[in-house]
């Protein structure tokens, strides 16, 4: 093909995505989808799911629906992919989340078709609404069956489809499904290192000269580009497969920008990659060794079968976009599709999932020496500025008795002489109402899978598997057992657990007091409230 015939091919998939993806987003405005999908997947208006066993055979029942649809490939996954950039980044409003989450899922379906008959199918704008709203509902239910089997004997009664999804009649199982919704919704949210990874979107080609300093063996805390930020805490010379990663990513997004600017006006939105597009150059490395581990982290980059199987087959549902931003759409060509935003999406989650160790979802872990500096710590200081916001005097605790109020430190001495049990992340104290809270700031990672819920349910809940609750209660006992501190009444005292973000089983107990960072300004404003009134 000329250069000028592939330049008006490429301009037609870029026209016929744009269109299609302006159409469904237009036919997605206002309505009532999940109800449109259940009728249209199922033949029912309304349902009530009871167990894990029904919740799969829905599940079973949509993904045929999907696949009975045969979308073209050529067609469904750019402009899905464009639909994606519209929806999270260009006219990003928070009612139109679930169109962008039923685009990934969609993608899921859809991408296996390029290796059967991708190439033929339904091209009609009623499909491919159709497999947005059913994709949608598959993630829903997806949520919906994780929660039944949490819920236990308090989901006995079923979770009932709504307008804003699925909910338990039984308001402890609903929190629950809420927490969880909430939690597995992160990866569509800002993340814990947004801050520091959106300091190199400002200039990709310094980013690239910064990440090549690393590699060569520069200082990162020496690099001005990392300065303040979690990258100049990685080890010198260490990190390396994070590097490339890194690199890898950025090389990807400067390629696609440049493309799409040969073909559209705006920078937002799919670009579509010829081979010759995707001859990211390795050639930046002068030994062969490093070239091909630099090929194989693009390599990491794309839509892969073997790697497809293996993370659909383990439940990812939802996720695969952003750990893998580009994709082939068509069997006979070798093209294939991603988008500048969906790169910088991947990026930041490759970031986030490196630090937090999600090796599974496509992180290169870094040493636990970044997130102790730069996530945990920050926890411990937002918190205590959110309660010295309310009035409080609050600091950390050191296991020594030392209790550091920023610009005060006062020892703690113990009437009985016991030793303190431990450090403490957060005392806080509001001596006029003497309410006094031992807080215990925890940042859990993202439980992928119903183990890895049970398993976070079972560190913030009753069952104390960490003993999370038993070792602040010890610590709260110490404080209270403490000079000037023995006088404060018992029914104003607490031992508080904060976590960085919902997460499932937080309200598994009402008498354990477990809540988020972002409820930590209002919860000790509101005892202050109660006091004063």
């Amino acid at each position: 093909m000329s250069r000028d015939a592939a330049y008006f091919e490429r301009s037609r998939l870029y026209r016929q995505a744009e269109e299609l993806a302006v159409a469904i987003l237009h036919h997605l405005q206002g309505d009532s989808s999940l109800r449109i999908a259940l009728h249209e997947c199922l033949g029912v208006d309304a349902i009530v799911l009871r167990s894990e066993s029904e919740c799969r055979s829905a599940a079973e029942r949509i993904a045929e629906f999907i696949d009975s649809l045969s979308l073209r490939t050529d067609l469904a996954i750019p402009s899905f992919i464009e639909l994606g950039a519209r929806v999270y980044f260009k006219d990003f409003v928070e009612s139109q989340r679930w169109i962008g989450i039923g685009a990934k899922v969609a993608l899921e379906r859809v991408w296996p078709r390029v290796w059967g008959a991708g190439d033929s199918g339904s091209a009609s704008i009623a499909s491919h609404v159709s497999a947005i709203r059913a994709a949608f509902l598959l993630y829903e239910i997806e949520l919906a069956r994780k929660a039944i089997i949490l819920a236990g004997d308090k989901g006995n009664e079923g979770v009932t489809l709504t307008p804003s999804g699925f909910r338990f009649s039984n308001s402890r199982a609903d929190r629950m499904l809420r927490h969880l919704s909430s939690t597995m919704n992160s990866v569509d949210s800002p993340y814990r290192t947004t801050t520091s990874t959106q300091r190199l979107f400002t200039s990709p080609g310094t980013t690239v000269g910064a990440i090549l300093q690393a590699l060569d063996g520069a200082d990162p805390a020496q690099i001005q580009l990392f300065s303040g930020t979690l990258f100049a805490a990685v080890p010198q010379g260490g990190a390396a497969d994070f590097w490339r990663g890194l690199l890898a990513r950025f090389l990807l997004l400067i390629a696609a920008i440049d493309t799409r600017q040969q073909v559209m006006s705006t920078h937002i939105g799919v670009t579509i990659m010829g081979q010759l597009g995707l001859l990211i150059s390795a050639n930046i490395f002068s030994q062969r060794a490093e070239q091909e581990k630099m090929q194989s982290a693009v390599a990491s980059l794309f839509w892969q079968r073997k790697w497809f199987e293996g993370r659909t087959s383990g439940g990812a549902i939802g996720e695969l976009v952003v750990e893998r931003p580009i994709m082939r759409f068509t069997r006979t060509d070798e093209l294939f599709a991603t988008a500048g935003p969906l790169i910088f999406d991947s990026i930041s989650w490759f970031v986030e999932a490196s630090v937090m160790r999600y090796t599974q979802q496509g992180g290169h872990p870094l040493p636990e020496s970044v997130f102790q500096s730069k996530i945990s710590s920050a926890l411990e200081e937002r918190v205590c500025a959110a309660f010295r916001k309310a009035g409080f005097e609050a600091g950390q605790l050191t296991k020594e008795g030392m209790w550091d109020l920023g610009d005060d430190k006062r020892r703690l001495r113990h009437l009985a002489d016991e030793k303190c049990p431990g450090e403490l992340d957060v005392l806080a104290l509001h001596r006029p109402s003497g309410h006094l809270f031992a807080i215990e700031c925890k940042v859990l990672g993202l439980p992928f899978t119903e183990s890895a819920i049970r398993n976070v349910m079972s560190k913030v809940g009753p069952d104390d598997a960490e003993s999370f609750h038993s070792k602040v209660n010890a610590k709260l006992e110490w404080v209270r057992g403490c000079e000037g501190f023995s006088r404060f009444n018992a029914n104003r005292s607490g031992a508080l657990l904060v976590l960085d973000r919902p997460m499932p089983g937080m309200t598994l107990d009402p008498m354990l007091h477990v809540i988020a960072a972002d409820a930590a300004e209002g919860f000790a404003r509101e005892l202050v409230e109660i006091y004063k009134t």
